[in-house]
């Protein structure tokens, strides 16, 4: 799609028109009328709890892991329209754009479509498939101004989580419907969003009960490529919450979605490949809290997801439930005692084709599980250690055990050191396994073992001015048995280690305007064993399973939001990512910016720009891959 010097001429006027408004409003400062445009202050972000690195709740300072919070004010600031999106908001998260939908969102390397070794969860109901082990982000999403916090865990989370927490976590989680109440509509449209609306009602049935409904739906212009993309993104979604505080001890929570996604317009071309896909899902999900007493708590959840996925080549019907039970016990003041255990079971049918098959065509895998974790003040409110494992059958590979351990030394309440080591796994999908060619040998094979992960990190976290926080991670990633492809099939040899570093600073220059910068180095050293066919032009080649190239080396992101006046907000980001050897991309710079204007309370217009300072540019490469364009888009918000 050509980009025409008409759309060119009326983005620049539209740019010119934000800087000139803000301009003219820029006299009339927050800090005069008093007013905190960051929503979350630098003490709330400091002494900030979250769940997803222990599964119970910690104060950001005192974790003893690489955690980052991304609130709803963040992306709210960010002019994020998806999830993808937002996440790159997060230092040490590196995110590529494929396609107008498809997106390749890695922590720590291994970034593809595939990517393998990061676990996603919708409120703590992952979303993986098991079909590759990895995520389809086209298919995830959700109100993003009912979205809480995203909290990010980079590193291992195997101890806690299981398999496939190898190098991170992310954590989706959604607002009580108790802060929903009341109606939303979101209606925009822009240059690349041809169009996108949301609805969501939420009422308060009674003193203890609430209960939210939404819809949602977009649809997305094509990326860029000679000749045309044809990879448009269309999605419609529904559904519904509901909140009950049963009594002063019990909580119980109950969700339910459904979803349509459509990417490209032609499923029936089997040259396309994956480049063109339909999913069609649902899922409901249950969670019970109970607190016996303030040092005993229990929760009993479970979910059950239905999807589908379409495309030329090949289909998946997928049927998962799960349930979880966990409990925290206080034994005394500064020891505390968790343990939980699981059940997973997943049955799917696949679409096999003339170009590619799986066998069995029918597929049934059970995951049990068992953890333990001992937190233990060592010196009150000085030095924390915590241990604990994950304990996991499946079906692939039998019993897995992925212990950590972590301390966290917090001289004083501004300052935390901390490190860990951890082991976890990524174990076998049903590709590695069972995947076919017909007609030929290349196929998947029953010795396939669980990719291994030994990790150590060491952090620091320190306020050393009331108005900055530093937030610095170094990390050493020990790999066994990567998955290689020899020859016909899949094998463990290649292995290595990737070390790196990810920094963070937050600066409150003035009560309304916070800077946010972040930097992350990420190196690669892999070798494959001897007579392995992954050898290094191998291992660097576009597509490669593992690629030892195929990750960006330096990241860099630098942010500014600043109030202008009583009621215009200005957001304005810059993002390098370095070139991509294995995939022949070059690094770029992009700037992002928007333009929110308060207009009465309940009402917001807001205009933002993205990916300028060029018409197009690819983020990743391959036969159906397609570059990210520039673009505007307008979007009214109203509450009421």
């Amino acid at each position: 799609m050509k980009i025409s010097n008409k759309n060119h001429r009326r983005r620049c006027a539209v740019l010119q028109m934000i800087l000139v408004f803000a301009g003219m409003s820029a006299n009339l400062s927050a800090a005069e009328l008093d007013i905190d445009i960051t929503g979350t202050s630098l003490d709330e972000l400091m002494g900030m709890t979250v769940t997803s690195v222990s599964k119970k709740e910690q104060s950001v300072q005192r974790t003893a892991a690489a955690i980052f919070v991304l609130t709803n004010e963040d992306i709210r600031r960010s002019g994020a329209t998806s999830i993808p999106e937002a996440l790159r908001l997060v230092p040490g998260v590196q995110v590529s754009k494929l396609q107008s939908g498809q997106w390749a969102v890695s922590i720590r390397g291994f970034q593809s479509r595939a990517a393998n070794k990061l676990l996603v969860m919708m409120d703590g109901r992952p979303v993986y498939d098991p079909l590759f082990a990895g995520v389809f982000w086209e298919a995830q999403d959700v109100v993003l101004e009912d979205i809480d916090r995203i909290e990010v865990v980079r590193g291992p989370g195997g101890a806690i989580w299981g398999a496939n927490a190898v190098n991170g976590i992310i954590n989706i989680i959604t607002k009580d419907t108790r802060k929903t109440t009341g109606v939303l509509a979101v209606v925009g449209t822009g240059t690349e969003e041809a169009g996108f609306a949301a609805y969501r009602q939420g009422m308060l049935l009674d003193d203890n009960k609430s209960v939210s409904v939404y819809g949602k739906f977009f649809d997305r212009d094509e990326g860029y490529r000679t000749g045309g993309a044809h990879d448009d993104w269309r999605s419609r979604r529904a559904g519904i919450r509901f909140d009950n505080q049963v009594s002063s001890q019990d909580h119980l929570t109950l969700w339910g979605n459904v979803y349509h996604v459509v990417l490209g317009d032609n499923l029936q071309d089997s040259s396309l490949s994956f480049t063109d896909l339909e999913h069609t899902g649902m899922n409901v999900q249950w969670r019970w809290d109970r607190v016996v007493h303030e040092s005993n708590r229990m929760v009993l959840q479970g979910y059950y997801d239905h999807t589908e996925f379409d495309a030329a080549v090949l289909g998946e019907l997928r049927d998962t439930a799960g349930i979880d039970i966990q409990q925290n016990y206080q034994l005394r003041p500064g020891h505390e005692v968790i343990w939980g255990v699981g059940y997973r079971f997943t049955t799917d049918d696949i679409r096999n084709s003339a170009g590619l098959a799986f066998d069995p065509e029918k597929r049934s895998d059970d995951l049990y599980s068992l953890f333990v974790q001992d937190d233990l003040e060592l010196i009150d409110d000085l030095l924390k250690l915590t241990l604990g494992s994950k304990f996991e059958h499946n079906d692939y590979t039998g019993i897995e055990v992925q212990p950590n351990i972590r301390l966290a030394w917090t001289p004083r309440p501004s300052v935390t050191w901390w490190t860990s080591v951890s082991r976890a796994v990524r174990t076998p999908s049903r590709l590695e396994h069972d995947f076919v060619v017909p007609g030929t040998l290349v196929r998947g094979t029953d010795d396939m073992d669980s990719e291994e992960l030994v990790a150590y990190e060491i952090g620091y976290r320190v306020r050393p001015l009331e108005s900055v926080i530093l937030d610095i991670t170094t990390f050493v990633n020990i790999y066994d048995k990567l998955a290689t492809f020899e020859s016909t099939e899949f094998h463990n040899k290649l292995s290595g280690k990737v070390y790196g570093a990810e920094a963070m600073a937050k600066w409150q220059a003035r009560r309304d305007w916070r800077f946010a910068l972040s930097y992350t180095v990420t190196q690669f050293d892999l070798e494959a064993e001897s007579g392995s066919g992954a050898g290094q032009d191998a291992i660097r080649r576009a597509g490669a399973v593992n690629t030892e190239d195929g990750t960006p080396h330096h990241q860099v992101s630098l942010r500014s939001s600043v109030d202008l006046s009583a009621r215009l907000e200005l957001d304005c980001g810059l993002r390098y990512t370095d070139n991509i050897p294995a995939l022949n991309v070059p690094a770029y710079l992009v700037a992002d910016i928007r333009l929110g204007w308060r207009v009465r309370d309940g009402l917001e217009i807001s205009l933002v720009a993205q990916n300028l300072l060029d018409n197009h540019h690819p983020e990743q490469t391959s036969t159906t891959a397609t570059e990210v364009q520039d673009s505007i888009y307008g979007k009214v918000t109203w509450r009421f």
